[in-house]
């Protein structure tokens, strides 16, 4: 019986023997793959960034009823008709306008310089004639003729009163304006594509940055109320030569604003007036859009870098490369400057001990 009970427990104590060896040798098999398995980051591009804006005509001129031209007659165009630049618009009676007076003038002006070569005040005014002379003509063409391809929006053509607008011509290269945030700001630059689609009807279409404004819009806005009228056209009066004279000095006033300040209060973002054109879909004015610029940035956790900006690729056969990479910092952010691409697979909290060339386990 003794013996027996002896057999039985060393039956059980070579079991509980085998078990610890059995444990044991699991736990040292088990650091050892631990040792090689890591956690992985994929490489990839910040998301893009959204904003909302209309669309909008890149120019719309308003041509009004000039009386220095000559007598309305009627408008050559109808409503909605596209046209193209240099056409005719309106019809004028010219036969009483100031142009043949200007002629006279440059002609008096020239025999005297003939007559006084040396004489500079001869020069003096035979320049002045010709400019009065092409000063007239410009406006004659620009209240007359179309600037620039587009479409026709007639507003009074029925015995329109002298300064009253007759027509509009809408430019057919369409545009889309928005704005931007200040912490946005650095995502975008002049020439960057960008996509967009139309709210209503979910066109999508691409288009391209063309101007990013240098002042937010709170300084805009109190620049514009700070300028006053912007000058009318000049008119010819008894004098043409005089009426052109006043005009373009209207014209020529700069004002200069110092110690502009802007609207808001300190703490409120600023935001930047956006234009994008060449948009490859025309959109109606007015109409809302959602704009998307995609960004081509990758922004890298900490985790992934060792001292001297060296990461480790992983590549399809779970070797490491150990790289050295340069990176830029924005906003307290790293970003990759070059030395990976999208899709990148890369060692997160790499060991001291891992070289290139070595492989390793993925953890799932």
């Amino acid at each position: 019986m003794k013996r027996k009970t002896i057999w039985i427990i060393s039956i059980i104590a070579a079991i509980l023997v085998l078990f610890i060896i059995a444990l044991v040798v699991k736990k040292t098999s088990g650091d050892s793959d631990n040792k090689n398995t890591y956690e992985v980051y994929k490489t990839k591009y910040e998301s893009p960034l959204t904003m909302q804006g209309k669309a909008s005509p890149y120019s719309v001129k308003s041509y009004l009823n000039n009386s220095s031209v000559g007598n309305y007659l009627y408008t050559l165009v109808s409503d909605g008709q596209k046209v193209e630049k240099g056409q005719p618009l309106i019809s004028y009676d010219t036969s009483g306008n100031s142009r043949e007076d200007l002629v006279n003038k440059v002609n008096q002006a020239q025999q005297a310089r003939n007559k006084a070569p040396n004489d500079d005040n001869t020069f003096t005014q035979l320049n002045k004639a010709y400019k009065a002379l092409n000063d007239f003509d410009n406006q004659v063409n620009d209240s007359i003729y179309a600037s620039f391809p587009g479409t026709i929006q007639i507003v009074q053509s029925d015995q329109p009163n002298d300064g009253q607008t007759i027509l509009q011509l809408v430019s057919n290269e369409p545009q889309i304006k928005t704005t931007v945030s200040e912490y946005d700001l650095n995502k975008i630059k002049k020439g960057k594509e960008v996509d967009f689609k139309v709210n209503s009807t979910g066109e999508k279409g691409t288009g391209q940055i063309k101007q990013v404004s240098e002042l937010p819009t709170s300084y805009e806005d109190n620049l514009q109320g700070d300028s006053g009228g912007s000058a009318g056209m000049p008119g010819a009066g008894d004098d043409a030569g005089e009426g052109q004279e006043g005009g373009a000095a209207s014209q020529a006033s700069n004002p200069v604003v110092n110690d502009v300040d802007g609207k808001g209060g300190s703490s409120d973002a600023s935001k930047y007036n956006v234009v994008i054109s060449n948009l490859s879909k025309p959109v109606r004015a007015g109409f809302s859009l959602d704009v998307s610029v995609p960004s081509h940035a990758i922004k890298l956790p900490s985790s992934v870098l060792t001292k001297g900006n060296y990461v480790y690729v992983i590549d399809k056969h779970n070797k490491v490369e150990k790289r050295q990479i340069k990176i830029e910092e924005r906003d307290g952010q790293k970003y990759v400057k070059s030395g990976l691409k999208e899709g990148d697979k890369l060692v997160k909290h790499p060991k001291s001990s891992l070289k290139s060339g070595d492989k390793i386990e993925v953890a799932k």
